[in-house]
């Protein structure tokens, strides 16, 4: 008995008399209970030790997966910061790209006038101009210091004045 499990001891001493524990058909069943006692606590180390080097592992493998979160956070981040930079740059070639549009627009518009316009000047200079010609004689000869003329189809008042040289 002195070679069993402290706790097989401790049991038979509080549960089982001097005398039953004395007999010897007791003793094969004492030693079986006391392996079974050693084999539960050879499997609980054994477990234990599983345990903990899994623990370890894992633990390991957390403070691994945090690292690498981590790096992974401010490789975000610091994309982030680059692609909305490179939002702003965007935004602003894309605002001076429609400035340049707008301005181009207009001045495609004001061509397009102003070629009317002068087409329009020079259809009409060749009438304008002989009949400028003919009343500027006329004012010369007729001694007047200017002539007011309104042109038919024309908008506006033409006024020729006098030389006086």
């Amino acid at each position: 008995m002195q070679n069993f499990h402290r706790l097989l001891q401790r049991q038979i001493k509080k549960n089982v008399p001097l005398e039953i524990a004395a007999m010897p058909e007791m003793k094969d069943f004492f030693e079986s209970v006391n392996l079974a006692y050693l084999d539960f606590d050879r499997d609980h180390d054994q477990i234990e030790l599983t345990l903990e080097i899994s623990s370890n592992e894992l633990f390991k493998s957390n403070q691994l997966l945090n690292q690498l979160n981590e790096d992974l956070e401010e490789k975000v981040k610091t994309r982030t910061l680059e692609l909305e930079e490179t939002l702003e740059v965007l935004l602003h070639e894309k605002q001076e790209r429609e400035k340049q549009n707008a301005k181009q627009a207009y001045t495609d518009d004001l061509l397009r006038v102003s070629n009317d316009a002068i087409g329009e000047v020079i259809r009409q200079s060749n009438i304008d101009l002989g009949i400028k010609n003919a009343f500027e004689s006329i004012a010369k000869i007729g001694d007047v210091d200017s002539i007011h003329l309104y042109y038919q189809g024309d908008s506006h008042l033409k006024s020729i004045k006098k030389d006086n040289k």
